[in-house]
């Protein structure tokens, strides 16, 4: 196999063949930096969303620990016979779009928004309902 270079294909070839073929290597190049750059910017926001999710979802998650850890204290120094039912199954927690699909139409800051309302009025009416403040 040789990788000589077929000169005289190369010298014939005429100004509007190298201005066709430089036309359609700048063109490659231009949908491949506009592809890496589509999908660069994709990754930083689903990065950027995935991280302020963690923190809001970290968050409630360990507030609502908080507040089940002190009522299983109550249970355990017999102050009183608590068994808040919203807390039993608190894998999914207070998750809003569990509960109401349609919220995925929505956009990403709607979503937090009701999430956080959701879970903050939760905590609040826990607080007020047993008199136990947990703070983050």
């Amino acid at each position: 196999m040789s990788n000589n270079v077929n000169i005289t294909s190369t010298v014939n070839m005429t100004e509007t063949d190298i201005n066709l073929d430089w036309n359609k290597i700048v063109q490659d190049n231009k949908k491949a930096g506009f592809r890496e750059g589509l999908s660069a910017g994709r990754d930083k926001n689903f990065q950027e969303y995935f991280d302020a999710g963690y923190k809001d979802g970290f968050k409630n998650g360990f507030l609502m620990g908080r507040f089940k850890g002190g009522l299983k204290a109550r249970i355990l120094m017999k102050k009183e016979a608590v068994e808040e039912e919203s807390l039993k199954n608190t894998r999914k927690g207070l998750c809003v779009m569990c509960k109401d699909k349609s919220l995925l139409e929505g956009c990403i800051e709607e979503i937090t928004s009701n999430q956080n309302r959701e879970s903050d009025e939760f905590i609040k009416c826990l607080q007020k309902k047993y008199n136990l403040n947990v703070d983050y």
